[in-house]
């Protein structure tokens, strides 16, 4: 709603989780701005199949949640205009921690976090940069969140 009303955009939005939808769909009409702002339901890396079409693509703390991340990578990357962009935050291996020490930790929490996105931070530069991305801006903000494991 922010961006809309701040940038005069339209919005898609695409989210998993039904009853995260519905409470979405009802805050944008509460607001005025069911006209500008679109919310439906489903994964988002089988939605964006097709030509390309958006300008600006946002993920905030799920892509570590795709099955897989590379491959909304590659889907993000086919569906954005020329000069587009992909604006992520995402979780990523640190460099001292062993993907095993990570996968322990998931089990023993019930994570639904796919094992194939556990890479580290060179591979995941790597995989953006072979899908065909450049990287403008990175911001390493481990030191002001969590860790699982320290």
């Amino acid at each position: 709603m922010l961006f809309v009303r701040e940038f005069n955009v339209h919005i898609e939005c695409i989210e998993l989780t039904p009853v995260f939808a519905s409470v979405a769909r009802t805050r944008v009409r509460l607001a005025g701005l069911d006209h500008r702002i679109h919310i439906s339901e489903g994964n988002v890396v089988n939605k964006m199949v097709g030509h390309p079409s958006f300008d600006v693509i946002v993920s905030i703390d799920s892509a570590i949640h795709f099955d897989s991340r590379r491959t909304f990578f590659k889907q993000a990357y086919d569906a954005l205009k020329k000069n587009g962009r992909l604006v992520l935050s995402d979780q990523i291996i640190r460099n001292n921690h062993s993907r095993e020490e990570i996968i322990k930790f998931l089990r023993a929490n019930d994570s639904e976090v796919p094992y194939s996105n556990l890479i580290l931070f060179d591979e995941y530069l790597r995989d953006l940069h072979d899908i065909g991305f450049r990287i403008d801006l990175l911001l390493d903000v481990s030191n002001r969140s969590y860790s699982l494991l320290d």
